[in-house]
């Protein structure tokens, strides 16, 4: 049985503080949104102890095979293992290849 690709998808914004001459701290410039998305499939699993009724940590180890950059919904770069794709700065730069290959 193959496993099946996972992804998951992480969301953070940035900004910058600065501290200015008065000594209290400003944002300066725009909000920077980010998401990243990966996708893999999970080689690991670790349940730890199972008790009923407490805390368990689940560690997971996700072998990634694809992962996606997009900040303020421009993508930075996309590099997807399994369908022979690595994209950067818009450009593929694996087309021909997948061309000459008839794929």
């Amino acid at each position: 049985m193959v496993a099946k690709r996972k992804f998951l998808q992480i969301r953070q914004v940035s900004y910058f503080l600065v501290n200015n001459s008065s000594g209290t701290l400003q944002v300066s410039g725009n909000a920077e949104a980010y998401v990243s998305t990966m996708g893999g499939r999970f080689t690991v699993t670790n349940f730890g102890d199972l008790k009923l009724g407490g805390d368990t940590p689940l560690k997971l180890t996700l072998e990634v095979d694809y992962f996606r950059m997009v900040l303020d919904g421009d993508v930075l770069f996309e590099i997807d293992v399994e369908a022979g794709k690595r994209i950067i700065g818009g450009v593929d730069q694996l087309a021909e290849i997948r061309a000459a290959m008839g794929i």
